[in-house]
């Protein structure tokens, strides 16, 4: 419960892991459209921090993006999405 910490004097590390079904083949592999994805994202800051105003400031999206059994693009694929991603959540 975010609200439970930021109370108690912590903050919260909120991880989005993975892509929902109808995004991709699996959910361990590269979003078919890394802009809906990007805004799924930004979706979810917006209903935390906006909506909510929780204002949680740390995020991860793609838990172990190096390792091959959690992310099936390649490297660059990565970094492309993690761009669309970062530029939506600001």
């Amino acid at each position: 419960d975010i609200k439970a910490l930021k109370e108690a004097g912590s903050q919260a590390l909120v991880v989005i892991d993975g892509v929902p079904g109808g995004m991709a083949k699996g959910s361990r592999d590269n979003p078919t459209d890394g802009n809906a994805y990007a805004d799924l994202v930004a979706a979810i800051v917006q209903k935390i921090n906006i909506d909510q105003k929780l204002g949680v400031k740390y995020w991860q999206f793609w838990q172990d993006a190096d390792l091959k059994d959690r992310w099936t693009g390649s490297a660059e694929d990565f970094g492309v999405l993690a761009g669309r991603v970062i530029e939506r959540m600001k």
